[in-house]
């Protein structure tokens, strides 16, 4: 079953990662450079699940996490990736909202990404 999948990263390197991968599994990728358009893109689209940068123009991914959760809809799986080291605040926030938060640069993203699917496909 092919999933809907929104992207949201300024780095074109990641992005184009991401999309490699995703669309190898099968999935619909979409993807968005800055906050407000993955904002708009998760109302137009309705993805299954988005993958998320903190770190972006526009609106940063806090921002994006915050209304995505007060809207009342159904909103997507979300997963966080960052560079940022986190400060226990928002590592709290983060964990309430999030299904998982991905260290950028501690691991091979790709491998990151590849177990991430496959606890996804087993589901």
């Amino acid at each position: 079953m092919k999933r809907r999948i929104l992207v949201v990263d300024d780095d074109p390197d990641i992005v184009r990662i991401l999309r490699v991968i995703l669309e190898k599994h099968g999935d619909v990728v979409d993807v968005a450079g800055n906050g407000k358009e993955a904002l708009s893109k998760v109302v137009e689209g309705r993805p299954e699940i988005v993958f998320l940068d903190l770190m972006m123009p526009e609106l940063d991914g806090f921002e994006i996490v915050e209304a995505l959760s007060s809207t009342g809809v159904t909103r997507p799986r979300l997963f966080v990736m960052t560079a940022k080291r986190l400060t226990p605040q928002e590592k709290v926030f983060l964990e309430k909202h999030v299904e998982m938060i991905i260290q950028k640069g501690s691991d091979d993203l790709a491998e990151i990404l590849e177990k991430v699917l496959s606890g996804l496909d087993s589901k």
